[in-house]
């Protein structure tokens, strides 16, 4: 169904004039035509025809959502809910003027121009047009024991993905019930999920789902992470659709639609899983969350791709989804379930919500038409946040001098963070408002939501001219409270000046901050007051935290390096090493350093530094694991700007001893050609046993004694 010729139909018999008609002069005052040859009655007419039309095409084609009559609201940036695709295309044709003229965003367009279109005739199998292959091949012979999951009040429990907000699961690599563990292994062709079976502490190979047996018309499939819970196993995968022969191109060449969706089985014997359904929606991968049996989904559609080869047809660049149990094909989101803000934007954010449990409830999605690329989650909404940064004054920092500017004088810029906001109930999604605040936020624990309202911290960026020696930097922290309407509340700003944040969490009523140039300030912040948030304690120690955990209602758990400082009035240091600390919050006006406990020379980190997920806690036996890169000085370390010789990988297991005193329980090692230790990327607790993962191999070995019990090495077929 071409939308637009109906469209350019209606415009053109709209403003059709009236032939002329010959009368007599006496009668030319009062001769009317006849009533079919009226303008408004052709007008009404077109009008007519092109409502039953787009109803009948959206009813029968679009995928629309279930959300309806809902009202943007919320402060800048400005967002209106489309009634049609006109808005769509307003924008589009906009920039490509722009284009045209003055290259405007001509940095977008950097691709091959490649483009093609889709729409009311691309088909997409359902579920029984996709095969699903167990790789006989590749299992281990198995021990016929009973598939029962263990509970954890049999004293073998197990640790789970380290997550933000108890209620909201996050996707990971490495998913487990207790029993049987999942890994999303890519080091075939395509993405595979092996399934472990560690019954009686041993490893064997229970089945290896073959994602990229998703065939119908979807090609290269490859899986980035998943969700396990009550026996349904949903991988997040990545594909590129492909053409069907009846496809109009367009152009020369092509462009495959890129999308990202979910595969979901039944896991409930893991020997024989069972796929149930696929979602899919247009766009890069941004992140996800599930709730419940609902998983949300969330991604981000580069629409500036689109630009110059833009010929006035929305429906082809507005993101699609698919459903293969809905019964409907694979098409683009209905006008009412698309908003648009008022920024020059191009990028679609696109939230999807399917049901894991239900197939008969009919996945939905919504989109918005601005940027963003970092997400938080509660059990009742979805926050997208987008961060904005410009220069006026100058085109680089380095640029400006004391030359440039009077003494005191700051550059021109703007800082700021774009909120949108979106409810969430079920399947049934909304958008709820939006909102901005000052500077950019560090990652999704930078943002937090509390009896309603968003708590948010960020790092302005800000440079000034002091005493004639050049621009220098003045960024600071800031903490922002908005309603539920995403309107300011209250707000703390001009904190740590000339440093920048390096790790949030917030805890209830209180929340931490952790900032870094020279030593590492811990901020403790009352919030249970929206419009009167205050600081209530600061904590200075060499080195910085790079990842707070919540350890109890009085303790946290610090991850990330010591440091040095070049001089006593040195106004910077060097990272050295990693360090681990607990720190006492009972008191936020007395807070303190519990235990320390420092590994390795400076190089070493571990990936829970920046990847939260990377931190197994099992709070069962008071024990957390992290993946280590260890580097280490053959003698002594000659300045502090040296890097220690890489000496390898391997996952500590380390004591929490009750929240009083961090001691290292055991070091695992898994060893490859020629006894090079391989990169741990994951680790997780079962009972006594921990279950280390690397690219290499999987393998079992005892936490507490570090005797390796069981391994499965992956072979590349």
């Amino acid at each position: 169904m071409n939308f637009n010729r109906f469209k350019k139909q209606y415009k053109a018999m709209a403003s059709a004039e009236t032939p002329d008609v010959p009368v007599a002069p006496q009668v030319a005052e009062t001769a009317k035509p006849r009533f079919s040859q009226r303008p408004a009655f052709r007008f009404a007419m077109a009008a007519l025809s092109l409502l039953l039309v787009v109803g009948i095409s959206l009813t029968a084609v679009y995928m629309v959502p279930k959300a309806r009559n809902v009202v943007a609201s919320g402060d800048l940036p400005a967002v209106t809910r489309c009634t049609s695709y006109d808005e769509i295309d307003a924008r589009f044709s906009d920039a490509k003027d722009k284009l045209g003229s003055r290259g405007f965003f001509r940095f977008y367009t950097k691709t091959s121009g490649r483009y093609v279109q889709y729409g009311a005739d691309f088909e997409l199998g359902g579920v029984d047009d996709y095969e699903l292959t167990v790789a006989d091949s590749a299992l281990q012979e198995a021990d016929a024991e009973p598939i029962e999951k263990p509970e954890s009040s049999n004293g073998s429990g197990y640790s789970k993905t380290n997550t933000q907000v108890d209620g909201v699961d996050e996707a990971d690599v490495v998913k487990t019930d207790g029993r049987f563990v999942y890994y999303c292994n890519n080091i075939y062709e395509d993405g595979h999920v092996l399934v472990f079976d560690t019954y009686d502490a041993d490893l064997k190979l229970a089945a290896d789902i073959d994602v990229s047996s998703l065939v119908g018309s979807y090609t290269n499939a490859y899986i980035y992470e998943m969700f396990l819970e009550d026996g349904r196993l949903s991988v997040i995968f990545n594909a590129y659709v492909q053409p069907e022969p009846n496809i109009d191109y367009a152009y020369d060449g092509y462009y495959l639609p890129n999308d990202y969706g979910v595969a979901i089985f039944d896991v409930s014997d893991p020997y024989t899983p069972e796929l149930l359904r696929v979602y899919t929606q247009e766009g890069s991968y941004v992140s996800s969350r599930r709730i419940g049996d609902i998983v949300y989904f969330i991604t981000q559609k580069n629409g500036s791709y689109f630009i110059e080869k833009y010929d006035g047809k929305p429906e082809n660049v507005v993101p699609c989804i698919y459903d293969s149990c809905s019964g409907n094909e694979r098409g683009p989101i209905a006008p009412d379930g698309i908003y648009v803000t008022d920024t020059e934007s191009l990028d679609f954010i696109i939230l999807g919500a399917v049901n894991v449990k239900d197939v008969d409830d009919e996945a939905s999605a919504v989109t918005i038409l601005g940027a963003g690329n970092t997400v938080y989650a509660s059990e009742n909404a979805v926050y997208v946040f987008g961060y904005n940064f410009k220069y006026y004054a100058y085109d680089t920092v380095d640029a400006i001098t004391a030359d440039d500017a009077d003494e005191g004088s700051e550059a021109e810029n703007e800082n700021y963070t774009n909120v949108f906001k979106f409810t969430i109930d079920g399947t049934e999604l909304a958008f709820a408002a939006s909102g901005r605040v000052d500077g950019s936020m560090l990652n999704q624990f930078a943002a937090d939501e509390y009896e309603g309202n968003l708590r948010i911290a960020t790092t302005v960026e800000s440079y000034a001219n002091e005493a004639g020696t050049g621009y220098v930097n003045k960024s600071s922290t800031s903490v922002t409270i908005l309603d539920g309407e995403l309107k300011q509340l209250g707000k703390l700003e001009g904190l740590a000046v000339g440093e920048h944040i390096k790790s949030v969490r917030f805890n209830g009523a209180t929340g931490y901050v952790v900032t870094f140039r020279t030593v590492d300030p811990l901020f403790a912040f009352d919030l249970s007051d929206p419009a009167n948030p205050k600081i209530i304690g600061e904590l200075k120690m060499p080195g910085y935290s790079e990842y707070l955990h919540v350890y109890d209602e009085n303790t946290l758990l610090g991850i990330g390096q010591d440091a040095t400082a070049e001089s006593e009035d040195a106004d910077i240091a060097y990272y050295q090493g990693l360090k681990i600390a607990l720190f006492d919050v009972g008191n936020g006006e007395e807070m303190s350093e519990i235990d320390t406990f420092f590994l390795g020379d400076r190089g070493t980190t571990t990936t829970a530094e920046w990847d939260h997920k990377a931190l197994a806690y099992y709070a069962e036996r008071d024990v957390f694991g992290i993946p280590v890169e260890l580097y280490l000085f053959d003698g002594e370390q000659e300045n502090i700007y040296d890097y220690g010789e890489y000496v390898g990988n391997a996952f500590y297991v380390f004591s929490m001893g009750g929240g009083e005193k961090i001691s290292l329980v055991s070091k695992i090692e898994q060893t490859g050609y020629e006894g090079k230790t391989l990169n741990i990327s994951r680790g997780l607790f079962i009972g006594d046993n921990v279950i280390t993962i690397s690219d290499g191999a999987i393998q079992i070995n005892d936490f507490a004694t570090g005797e390796q019990l069981g391994r499965f090495d992956f072979v590349e077929k």
